[in-house]
């Protein structure tokens, strides 16, 4: 394996453990008087919408001179979220490589 290879999979392996922590155990909370089975009622309909396992949606940034990289898009969306490239501010050339380079990384 290589060491670009080493560190993709060290990220997957961060993400998969970030999106399989429960959200109680994150400190996040849902809104009052809505029941824990309405909630995952929910969840379960908009990943299954979207083709996801975990509700976590990777916000892509798109400024010139730091987008949101390619591995990381990819290592989110191999963790089972919804992985995102920000490309607002890149020309129609860049896009089409990251893309490239997230089918890729990606199955």
């Amino acid at each position: 394996m290589t060491e670009e290879q080493t560190t993709i999979e060290t990220k997957r392996d961060r993400v998969r453990r970030l999106l399989i922590t429960p959200a109680q155990d994150r400190g996040m909370r849902f809104r009052k008087g809505t029941s824990d089975e309405d909630q995952r009622k929910h969840l379960d309909r908009l990943c299954d919408e979207l083709g996801i396992d975990y509700p976590i949606f990777l916000a892509g940034m798109g400024g010139r001179n730091n987008p949101t990289p390619p591995e990381l898009v990819a290592a989110v969306s191999e963790a089972g979220g919804m992985g995102v490239l920000g490309v607002a501010a890149l020309d129609a050339e860049e896009i089409r490589y990251r893309i490239r380079e997230v089918r890729k990384l990606t199955n």
